[in-house]
């Protein structure tokens, strides 16, 4: 199960890898023999179309995880702050989207057994 959890990951962050290493390489296209450079990056900065797409992303994401935290934080206080008969359920429910993978994976297992 571990290998194949190992492949998996390597075929998800390779190409990821590989983009990484070709922004950094002088032939876009082909990037081997590896040259290093970074004129690229240095391109990318002095448009100022870019910068300000960069600049726009960074605060609306900031921005948004702000709020969503803030949000987040006073439903919680909100939810342990007054008693109640359906705070259990309200709970439980919110905290086992963490646990559906892992029965998902038992059932499975359990499965096999019984083929």
């Amino acid at each position: 199960m571990r290998a194949f959890i190992s492949s998996v990951y390597l075929f998800l962050y390779a190409p990821i890898l590989y983009v990484i290493y070709a922004s950094f390489s002088r032939d876009i296209v082909w990037p081997f023999p590896p040259s290093f450079t970074t004129d690229a990056y240095v391109e990318l900065f002095d448009n100022a179309l870019y910068t300000d797409a960069l600049h726009n992303s960074l605060m609306l994401g900031l921005g948004s995880g702000v709020l969503s935290t803030l949000l987040a934080t006073a439903g919680v206080i909100g939810i342990l702050r007054y008693p109640s008969r359906r705070r259990v359920p309200v709970c439980t429910q919110r905290s086992s989207t963490c646990a559906v993978p892992r029965s998902m994976y038992r059932s499975r297992k359990h499965w096999r057994r019984w083929r």
